[in-house]
């Protein structure tokens, strides 16, 4: 377990009591189970496989996943959870400690499981765990979870199982119709070379032929060196970095600062989303916003 993950668990063990001032948990309308996610776009999921049920995300809209406490709210709103689906890797450990002591723990979607997994240890990130947990902006990497996700909901609330089987297929496909979109968008930006804020983008990169030469926060919560910062405005500069990715849960501080030594743009991006947050409210219009603003800021013939 990281050091983020091991302070997360050490507040959320702290809030187990709640669980045990809450009389009557929290139910959805007509037997719908309740889904408890670690971040939303696993909560965006849930919700368009079962939009009956209630489904809560840990994380709150722009908090750091990699340093994140629980709140005794959020426990309480965890309360009678059927499902927990959370990413795994590490990443989001802090969200067990959640579920301990409970009589009826939920069903967990671990959704690493089955994912072709990147090595944290590419373009100088230096990490506790050994596999990156940012798949899920991936539009196929996400379709991998729906089918296992269904399965689950259908276990905790097997009357309606049909539906989210035929739920799971549609959304499925329109995954797969989604990342066709991408590709077509980001066609004429292939081979591009950016720099990242942290380790996020690998996946989206892999998967629509982008090149991230290196991330600047090298592990969660350690800030890069003037030294590094050095090395990786060269590098931007000798290997034509077109941009910088940096993110709204973080500082952009260094990002700004690579962009300023090599010339470049910074481009804000998210990579988690969250409910209230206009354009990325939900995963496929979380995907659309940031390409979005990959391409006004690289390749603006391409919207044409």
């Amino acid at each position: 377990m990281s050091c983020a993950s091991r302070r997360g668990a050490a507040a959320a063990l702290a809030l187990v009591g709640v669980w045990c001032l809450a009389a009557n948990p929290a139910r959805a309308g007509d037997g719908a189970p309740v889904v408890v996610t670690s971040i939303f776009p696993l909560a965006a999921l849930a919700r368009e496989l079962a939009p009956e049920a209630k489904v809560v995300s840990l994380l709150t809209p722009g908090a750091n996943p990699h340093s994140f406490e629980p709140t005794p709210s959020q426990v309480r709103a965890a309360v009678g959870a059927d499902v927990l689906v959370r990413i795994g890797l590490g990443f989001d450990d802090w969200a067990l400690p959640v579920f301990e002591g409970t009589k009826n723990p939920p069903r967990t979607v671990l959704a690493s499981e089955g994912i072709d997994l990147l090595p944290l240890t590419e373009h100088g990130a230096h990490h506790d765990e050994e596999w990156d947990p940012h798949f899920w902006i991936e539009p196929l990497a996400a379709a991998a979870v729906v089918p296992r996700l269904a399965e689950a909901l259908a276990a905790a609330d097997p009357a309606r199982a049909p539906l989210y089987r035929e739920r799971a297929g549609r959304l499925t496909a329109r995954l797969a119709a989604l990342d066709a979109e991408v590709r077509r968008r980001l066609e004429p930006l292939r081979g591009t070379a950016f720099i990242g804020t942290h380790a996020a983008w690998a996946y989206f990169a892999r998967r629509y032929g982008l090149r991230q030469l290196a991330v600047l926060e090298r592990a969660p919560g350690r800030p890069a060196g003037p030294r590094y910062l050095l090395a990786v405005a060269e590098q931007a500069r000798r290997e034509k970095a077109r941009a910088v990715f940096a993110e709204v849960q973080l500082s952009r501080g260094e990002a700004d600062i690579i962009a300023e030594e090599a010339g470049i743009p910074v481009i804000l991006l998210d990579p988690i989303g969250g409910d209230g947050l206009a354009g990325r409210d939900g995963y496929e219009a979380l995907v659309r916003w940031n390409v979005e603003r990959i391409v006004a800021a690289l390749d603006n013939e391409t919207r044409h």
